[in-house]
């Protein structure tokens, strides 16, 4: 039997990358805050001859996270759970946003951490993060988010090279998915920058998204950025000087948040 263990199971990306992994994993634990969303996609992971359960945890409290390593044996880890808070910096709290970095950043880093000693000590493992275009370059109004997800690509780059050199069989995967069509910050951004054409030419569905990190998990890489688009758009802004590209991103999602 093969285990994979998902945070941020309950929706978006995690819903769909349940259901992708589900198709050659033959038991899922499916870890999420919400117990109706995980409900439900238990049900349909059900349905697919896969067995899985709930871990119901918020991945706020650290010291809870710290424990799941201990409970359980896994051969691949996503670390798929994220939160994002948009705003002018005046108007997010600074709860918010250290709640923040411990869901994007510190719960991924602890659990990647534990789960690797046990890769090791099993000669064999994945770990899979799951990150952002945003880790490439600063995001005004949504900084944090930015600065998370930064942090994560560059520890499992970090991570990514120093299992190499100990045992090829233990590998970390870094998705940088660019936009994706869920609700993650739909309580926020307006519907201006929801459907505005830039947006929708680079959207992907979580669907789109699952498929594709499903497809690169079986690759011996260290990083992929998801989508052609968001490939290229990702390279077109690196090249611009910093002063205009924090212009240009940040006059682009100031239009969503304020």
């Amino acid at each position: 039997m093969t285990t994979v263990l998902i945070t941020g199971a309950s929706s978006g990306i995690g819903r769909a990358l349940a259901k992708e992994f589900a198709k050659e994993y033959t038991h899922l634990i499916l870890a999420g805050r919400n117990r109706q969303k995980l409900n439900a996609v238990f049900d349909e992971i059900c349905s697919l001859e896969t067995s899985c359960e709930i871990l119901e945890i918020d991945l706020r409290d650290l010291e809870a996270v710290k424990k799941i390593p201990q409970k359980y044996t896994i051969d691949c880890l996503i670390n798929c759970a994220g939160v994002g808070e948009t705003g002018d910096f005046q108007k997010t709290t600074l709860d918010q946003e250290i709640a923040e970095i411990q869901v994007d950043l510190m719960a991924p880093l602890i659990l990647a951490k534990a789960f690797a000693q046990q890769f090791l000590s099993q000669k064999s493992g994945m770990i899979l993060n799951v990150c952002s275009t945003s880790a490439f370059y600063t995001h005004p109004y949504m900084t944090v988010y930015g600065v998370s997800k930064a942090g994560l690509f560059h520890y499992s780059l970090g991570l990514y090279e120093e299992l190499r050199r100990i045992d090829g069989k233990v590998r970390v995967v870094t998705v940088c998915p660019g936009p994706t069509k869920t609700h993650f910050f739909e309580e926020k951004m307006t519907t201006e920058f929801q459907q505005g054409s830039w947006a929708r030419l680079f959207q992907m569905s979580p669907e789109t998204v699952a498929r594709r990190i499903r497809k690169v998990s079986r690759k011996n890489k260290s990083y992929v950025i998801i989508g052609y688009r968001n490939w290229w758009l990702t390279k077109m802004l690196e090249m611009l000087p910093t002063k205009i590209r924090l212009r240009v991103v940040g006059s682009y999602l100031r239009k969503g948040v304020l």
